[in-house]
Formats: C-alpha cells, structure tokens, sequence
C-alpha cells in the first residue's frame, strides 16, 4: 500500500507541474525530441541540462534536487526529460554535490547544490529539497528567484497511522 501511495503522490505532483506549466506558459511549442543522448552534456557535468528542439526561445525550468530520503536526484532528471521532449521546456537540474567531488552527486551532502545561478534566467523553479544548509551565496539565488517568480516545492509528509 505504501508504494502505491507513493507513486499516487508522484502522478499528482506530475499533474500539480503541467497543469502550472500549461497555464503560466501556455507559449511553448509543443516539440518531440528523440530519445538519443544527443540533449546530454557529455562533459563532467555538474548539472544536467535537457533542450527542446525548437528555433524559438524556450521557456526555462531548474529542477532543484537535494534530500538524502527520497531520490530525488533520480526523479528529476526524468521529469526534466518528460517536460523538454514532450513539452517543449529547456531544462536543467541541480544537484547536492561535495565540493571535494564536482560533478558526483551526493544527497547526503547538505551544503552545497552548484550551479544555482541558473535561477537567474529560470522562467519556473522546482525544488525538492530536504534539510539543506546551503551558503548564502547559493540561498541569494533562490532568495532572489522566489521574490518575484513562482516555484513548486515538495513537501515530503510523514502521516501517522
């Protein structure tokens, strides 16, 4: 029961994103890439970006992830694909990394996620984060974002039964 109950939560907050997406940015085109890794940075990335094939300027969406309990750092690259190929978004997702380490992901390290910047230019931010005390030089990017845009955050609840 407990896995469908997850994989419910995660349809809604799927529907929650293209139902915001639709109606805030209802300009994107509508394009397919293929399915190659044609869209990947090949380089040691310490961040994963997805382009939508389109002449015109995308709108543009961070995928924020950093929590140690719920993968997120597996979630959201996918979600980052689904909305670049078949939404017709530019992606990029961030992730929790050790500075000693560029370019590994490590969920369980809690004060660093490179690459915030990107929310300078972002058109969308989703953040699935969880006990992060990140640098005030990276909070500012995110300060900064949420004083005049919009984001979608995940809160992860733990209901008692």
């Amino acid at each position: 029961m407990k896995s469908f109950l997850f994989r419910q939560g995660n349809f809604l907050v799927y529907l929650m994103i293209l139902a915001f997406l639709n109606q805030t940015c209802s300009e994107a085109p509508k394009t397919t890439t293929s399915d190659s890794d044609e869209n990947l940075d090949h380089e040691i990335p310490t961040t994963v970006n997805y382009s939508a094939s389109s002449d015109r300027k995308n709108k543009k969406v961070v995928l924020i992830s950093g929590d140690e309990e719920y993968r997120s750092e597996e979630a959201l690259p996918q979600l980052a694909r689904i909305l670049s190929s078949h939404h017709g978004f530019d992606c990029t997702v961030l992730f929790a990394q050790d500075p000693a380490e560029p370019g590994r992901i490590d969920p369980n390290y809690l004060h660093n996620i490179p690459g915030l910047e990107a929310l300078d230019d972002a058109d969308l931010m989703i953040i699935f984060t969880r006990f992060r005390e990140l640098p005030t030089e990276q909070m500012q990017h995110i300060d900064t974002y949420l004083k005049g845009k919009t984001g979608i955050g995940n809160q992860n609840g733990h209901p008692r039964f």
